[in-house]
């Protein structure tokens, strides 16, 4: 059955079905889901292992969420805005860093004179207050 039959049974009021077929309803709803989300998962994985992120999967679970039937899609609040807040972090390149931490602690040991400031600029470190201040 659809998730549309299945909500329509599992949510029904009127009393046209059973206790037990909504039951089994919701049943069937959850395995059907539970089904659906292994296998998302695993294609996200693989996204991210190719290429270090998985913005198609978040679009696949966006679209997943959107085309539940509307009693559905309010049991999860907020997933719409979540998800986009997840795939704008996905989207954007952040640049790559060329110096480690233990560099950076390095550099805060030597002489005022030697250190590199965030630029990358010989000269004095600005703002770490280890310069001895002129007499």
């Amino acid at each position: 059955m659809s998730a549309q039959q299945l909500s329509v049974i599992a949510y029904d009021e009127g009393g046209s079905f059973t206790t037990n077929e909504r039951q089994a309803a919701m049943i069937e709803s959850g395995r059907q889901y539970s089904e659906w989300s292994k296998s998302v998962v695993g294609k996200m994985w693989d996204e991210y292992q190719q290429r270090g992120k998985s913005t198609e999967g978040l679009k696949e679970i966006l679209a997943y969420y959107k085309a539940l039937p509307a009693i559905e899609e309010s049991r999860y609040g907020n997933y719409e805005v979540e998800i986009m807040l997840q795939l704008d972090v996905q989207e954007v390149d952040w640049p790559e860093f060329n110096t480690s931490l233990l560099d950076m602690l390095a550099n805060e040991w030597k002489p005022a004179n030697e250190r590199k400031d965030a630029a990358g600029d010989e000269g004095s470190a600005k703002g770490l207050g280890n310069e001895a201040s002129p007499s």
